[in-house]
């Protein structure tokens, strides 16, 4: 049997609460999650298999986070594709991945596009024209010293 078929095997017969204690390492679910779980798999109908690969998941998806909101969310998706076991969840779950995975290009296109309609404060404006004339002051008044040591140089190799 190879990883994934293993993994499927193990959703199909442990429940929700075993899988929520293996996945804490060993750790007893919390009754919230536990909650959130039961609300879940009687409001949408799903069988424990379908439910243990959301779980999963979800976890993944979300940094070992259990969210209510996003759970529902995807178990209302997933009631409506009808699924029954966990390898048709799990094949749905990899399916809506492919199909939902963005390429970076657009991704860089939005935070550009993001970034340029920021709205800057006239007060941080302000602040950095103030910052960029006080440069510009104290590189002419550098330039000028600059030109004078240069002048009083040459005109010492001048004299001897």
């Amino acid at each position: 049997m190879t990883k994934e078929e293993k993994l499927i095997h193990e959703l199909e017969v442990m429940s929700p609460q075993q899988l929520l204690a293996d996945l804490s390492k060993g750790n007893q679910a919390s009754a919230q999650d536990m909650k959130v779980i039961r609300d879940v798999m009687t409001s949408q109908g799903l069988p424990a298999p379908v439910m243990n690969v959301l779980i999963h998941y979800v976890l993944l998806q979300s940094d070992m986070k259990l969210s209510k909101a996003y759970m529902e969310t995807i178990a209302s998706h997933w009631s409506r594709a009808n699924l029954k076991t966990a390898k048709e969840a799990m094949a749905f779950a990899k399916k809506q991945q492919r199909t939902n995975y963005k390429p970076v290009k657009s991704r860089a296109k939005y935070r550009q596009y993001r970034q340029s309609a920021r709205v800057v404060p006239d007060w941080i404006k302000d602040d950095h024209e103030e910052q960029k004339n006080n440069k510009e002051s104290i590189s002419n008044v550098n330039a000028q010293k600059g030109k004078r040591r240069a002048a009083s140089f040459y005109q010492s190799i001048r004299r001897k």
